[in-house]
């Protein structure tokens, strides 16, 4: 994970595949990304029920980790991206 000063220029992690394979997660992840065009600041990555920690993106950064977790065919990245991306548009339960 790239941990870089809040006000530092963030380091630009290389793409990953933009396919996002299953229809839901899709679905949510479009919904992230038009909630995130509507912030100013930063993101908060959260993700506590998957055994993960709180930590900040911007917008870019958030976009990039959230298609490289919900790509990674790895259930545990794919949970982390979904809960964090529920929990930014308030429906995670």
């Amino acid at each position: 994970m790239i941990q870089a000063p809040l006000f530092e220029t963030p380091v630009q992690p290389p793409k990953p595949p933009t396919i996002v394979t299953q229809a839901e997660h899709r679905k949510l992840y479009e919904q992230y990304k038009q909630k995130l065009s509507q912030l100013k600041y930063r993101v908060m990555f959260v993700v506590l029920d998957n055994d993960h920690y709180i930590t900040q993106f911007s917008k870019e950064e958030s976009l990039w980790w959230m298609r490289a977790l919900l790509s990674s065919g790895h259930d545990g990245s794919v949970k982390c991206a979904v809960e964090a991306m529920s929990r930014t548009l308030g429906v995670w339960s």
